[in-house]
Order: C-alpha cells, then structure tokens, then sequence
C-alpha cells in the first residue's frame, strides 16, 4: 500500500503530535505545521494529497492550497 501524503496545520502542539502519530499508524505519510506560513512554505515544495487545517485558519483559503 502506498502511503498518502497528508499536511497538518495545528498551533496546538500536543494536538498535531497526537494526530500525527495516529495518522502515522494509519498509513499517512505526515507533514506538521504550526503556522500558516510554515503550511505555505510546505506547499511550495510539496504536492500534498490531503490536508488537515484547523479552523482557526480559515483564512488558508482552497485556492491558496490547490495553487501549490
């Protein structure tokens, strides 16, 4: 099975830790960022199959994450 990439964006330390090892353990390939800039500098080096944002930046709009 092929691994799906997957970006998480959480401010929440504990919680991006947590979530991360869970999706680990369920075949995600993971990468973390705590900021929207940290998100952004990601997404211009990777192409992400899936993405987890927290709510509180709703501001990282679709087109900003599709334009990557």
């Amino acid at each position: 099975m092929t691994e799906q990439s997957l970006l998480l964006v959480d401010d929440d330390a504990v919680f991006v830790e947590v979530m991360a090892r869970a999706l680990q353990k369920r075949g995600f390939a993971v990468s973390c960022a705590s900021s929207v800039d940290e998100a952004e500098a990601l997404l211009e080096k990777h192409a992400f199959q899936n993405a987890l944002v927290a709510v509180s930046y709703t501001h990282l709009t679709l087109p900003t994450i599709y334009s990557v």
